[in-house]
């Protein structure tokens, strides 16, 4: 399950949560970065309207990697026997 929470960063460039989060040592997060306007947008939206362009973005950012990659690797595999 995936929860936000939204932060700051404060002069020496460490992230403060906005509001009180007991995390247990080793948990995980992903943290995504926002200027202000954009944040305010979000904020402004519903969630639901967001949710299938964000998931959409997601499977093209992806895609694009997986292809990236692959052709990082291509000149290994020309000489593979098939």
């Amino acid at each position: 399950m995936l929860f936000t929470y939204r932060g700051v960063v404060d002069d020496e460039g460490t992230i403060r949560l906005l509001e009180l989060v007991k995390l247990r040592e080793g948990t995980h997060v992903l943290v995504t970065l926002a200027d202000t306007d954009t944040l305010i947008g979000l904020l402004k939206s519903p969630v639901q309207a967001r949710l299938p362009s964000a998931i959409s973005f997601l499977r093209e950012e992806r895609l694009r990697e997986e292809i990236e990659e692959d052709a990082a690797w291509a000149h290994l595999l020309k000489d593979r026997p098939s």
